[in-house]
């Protein structure tokens, strides 16, 4: 199995790097394929620290990621729904959404 994962991700990161490169102008490619290398390289080496001092998993995902908005929705908690969407949208530049609107709820509908 891990054989399987490693051929298939090794895939994905081959597409998403030849996307990366295709993004920019032939003269930028080495620049920006050397810079994509030493991220993954520094990523590489920094992780091992992280994973020192950090011990469980649920300390990054509690402080760093939100609830999922389904979720939120989902018990009614439409007011914290909805200040995750504004955030998101903020941090996307994208702050379009009017606060006035309230975010609806999703109700199952059966197809008879």
């Amino acid at each position: 199995m891990a054989s399987l994962h490693g051929c298939l991700f090794q895939g994905a990161y081959l597409a998403t790097y030849i996307l990366l490169c295709e993004s920019v102008p032939p003269s930028l490619r080495a620049f920006v394929g050397t810079c994509d290398e030493l991220l993954w390289s520094f990523g590489i080496m920094v992780l091992p620290l992280i994973a020192y001092f950090i011990t469980d998993w649920r300390t990054i995902a509690l402080r760093l990621l939100p609830e999922s908005v389904h979720w939120l929705a989902s018990r009614g908690r439409l007011r914290e729904a909805e200040n995750v969407l504004q955030r998101a949208e903020c941090l996307s530049n994208r702050c379009r959404r009017d606060p006035g609107v309230p975010l609806r709820t999703c109700t199952r509908q059966t197809v008879s």
